[in-house]
């Protein structure tokens, strides 16, 4: 019984139908290797995001890169009696066709490095938008509430960074019964010590250390803490997904109703949230240094 053998496909030519067919592979895949060509041998498709070692070996038996033929001379040998013959148009022919065939594909690359570059420029330029727009959301009011102290969780936390004072030691630091830096010594609990202690600090700096203005300092150094939440986010998202999806993350996050409102108080919300975007984001790095065959090809 006589088995068919399909022809091979030429990675370099062939559109992403036909390498997801003969390929075995998904359509996104396809598009992956289309990206990156061109190809002068069949291993570099292991730089291809989603192409392991064991998917080469499995792939590398269905494709082909065309090589070009060399270029086909006529040498003739002078006659002393007759005349020197002229060379024949053939070989003018094939080189032509070669150099052609040379200027088109550096054509084709330059044109795509240009499309890739002005594509790059546009998200850059759309990024910049988003991130001015976000700031725009979370540091407009900040004084909403004309000093009425409104939410409760606030209220207690600019009472304890009213009260607590900067240390001049470290000894003094952790003397935790007399330390002035201590936020238990003035009241039953705390939020965390980064926001209280940030804000103090920068409170101190400025000046702004009464009740009614610590809390536009706490206020504004959330709407900066939420803004970095925007910044990892768009790391994050461009790491999974690729650039484009990374911008329409941040801009999603720039216009959230709910982070707006949780930057306008002197609150723990936007400070933890930036370090929980971290948390995946270095988990995300971890795994792909510990392991390199690590793929997240949704």
């Amino acid at each position: 019984m006589k088995t068919t053998q399909h022809p091979l496909i030429d990675i370099n030519t062939a559109d992403e139908k036909l390498l997801a067919t003969s390929l075995k592979i998904s359509l996104r895949l396809a598009k992956r290797i289309i990206a990156f060509r061109p190809y002068e041998k069949i291993d570099q498709l292991n730089q291809v995001w989603g192409v392991d070692s064991a998917t080469l070996e499995r792939i590398k038996t269905h494709c082909k890169i065309e090589s070009e033929e060399p270029i086909q001379t006529i040498e003739i040998s002078p006659s002393p009696v007759e005349p020197e013959p002229q060379l024949s148009t053939a070989h003018f022919t094939i080189s032509n066709e070669v150099l052609e065939e040379s200027v088109l594909a550096t054509d084709q690359k330059e044109s795509q490095v240009k499309e890739k570059d002005k594509v790059n420029s546009n998200l850059n330029l759309l990024l910049f938008f988003i991130i001015l727009i976000g700031a725009f959301f979370r540091f407009n009011g900040i004084n909403w509430d004309l000093n009425k102290h409104q939410h409760p969780d606030e209220r207690y936390i600019t009472d304890v960074a009213t009260n607590i004072q900067t240390v001049s030691s470290l000894k003094e630091y952790f003397d935790t019964a007399n330390s002035t830096m201590n936020p238990v010594n003035h009241g039953s609990y705390t939020y965390g010590m980064l926001p209280l202690f940030t804000t103090r600090i920068v409170a101190e700096i400025i000046h702004k250390t009464s009740y009614d203005q610590i809390v536009l300092v706490g206020r504004v150094i959330s709407g900066v803490f939420d803004m970095l939440a925007l910044w990892m986010i768009y790391l994050l998202a461009k790491k999974l997904f690729g650039k484009k999806t990374g911008v329409l993350a941040a801009g999603l996050y720039a216009a959230a109703v709910f982070l707006i409102q949780m930057s306008h108080f002197f609150t723990v919300d936007s400070f933890c949230t930036v370090f929980v975007i971290l948390a995946v984001y270095l988990a995300l790095n971890a795994l792909q240094i510990t392991n390199p065959k690590f793929r997240l090809d949704w």
